[in-house]
């Protein structure tokens, strides 16, 4: 068991370092665009991030330690530059900007809240919190580029933002779906934080309706005759529902939480989110800087 745990360890750092080699690869061989630039830093913080993480035991994850707060500082530089990311990419658009941020504003700021009071529960400390805050800008980006895909003409730039979803949709949804599943967990339903209530089952409700207003716009994106956008959009659906369902199914095949860390189950989530980026840069001209030619093109012609 020790040795298969090593293994395991050993492939997540691995799919963490293969995040760098990725993000150093974006900006080695694509254009140091606006959109380019802070993707491949936020991509690579997070890999450094996940491989700190599992160089540590699964014991010696404590607080103020190198894996706890190590991580949580690069995932605080990641998050801050993926919504960086996001914005330049909606300066790309050339209608409605402002109105769409309201939905993906509105559900960051709920699944906020949520985390606020589980970081409270566990006593986790402001560097700390960088590990579920990275999962709030991923939700954010997620909301924001269905949205995006769901008004722009289809163009590159739908292109790019489906491929985005897609890639980064995998690690979101597999960890949403261990989570949501609590056999033999030891943790209470319910934990008094300060004057207020932390409940597991309303943070899990929380998650859940993430995922499924996330669903949702896509498949709404996917309505309509067959089209090559409508193939875009079911290509996001797959990789929303089919790391989901694993994720559910590791978490009943194996019980704790733990156990599904232990396991490798995220490290393989992440190397797939890598290689569908990767394939993204080859076959699509997913880092290209095309769309931010077409807009600033048409913004000189507007003027």
């Amino acid at each position: 068991m020790a040795s298969f745990i090593a293994i395991a360890q050993g492939f997540k750092i691995a799919a963490g370092l293969a995040q760098v080699a990725f993000a150093l690869w974006i900006v080695i061989r694509s254009p140091r665009t606006r959109t380019n630039v802070p993707f491949a830093l936020a991509f690579g913080a997070n890999g450094v991030a996940f491989a700190i993480w599992n160089l540590a035991r699964p014991g010696s994850r404590l607080p103020h330690t190198l894996a706890l707060e190590g991580r949580g500082v690069l995932d605080w530089i990641a998050t801050l530059a993926l919504i960086l990311f996001a914005l330049s990419f909606l300066e790309m658009l050339q209608h409605s900007r402002r109105r769409l941020l309201i939905l993906p504003v509105s559900i960051t700021l709920v699944t906020l809240a949520s985390d606020i009071l589980k970081a409270r529960t566990y006593h986790l400390d402001l560097l700390a919190f960088g590990g579920l805050a990275i999962y709030l800008a991923t939700a954010f980006v997620l909301v924001l580029f269905a949205l995006i895909f769901a008004t722009e003409p289809w163009t590159q730039l739908g292109n790019r933002s489906a491929l985005f979803s897609a890639a980064l949709v995998i690690n979101y949804a597999d960890h949403i779906g261990a989570s949501i599943i609590r056999p033999g967990s030891a943790a209470p339903a319910t934990v008094q934080v300060g004057g207020m209530r932390w409940n597991s089952v309303a943070d899990v409700a929380v998650q859940v309706a993430g995922i499924l207003i996330i669903l949702g716009l896509w498949l709404w994106n996917s309505r309509g005759p067959r089209s090559e956008k409508s193939r875009m959009a079911l290509v996001v659906i797959v990789c929303i529902i089919a790391p989901f369902v694993a994720g559910v199914l590791v978490r009943i095949a194996l019980g704790p939480y733990r156990a599904v860390q232990e396991s490798g189950f995220f490290g393989l989530g992440l190397i797939a989110m890598t290689a569908l980026l990767g394939y993204g840069m080859l076959a699509h001209g997913l880092f290209s800087s095309e769309g931010e030619r077409d807009s600033t093109a048409a913004s000189a012609t507007e003027s």
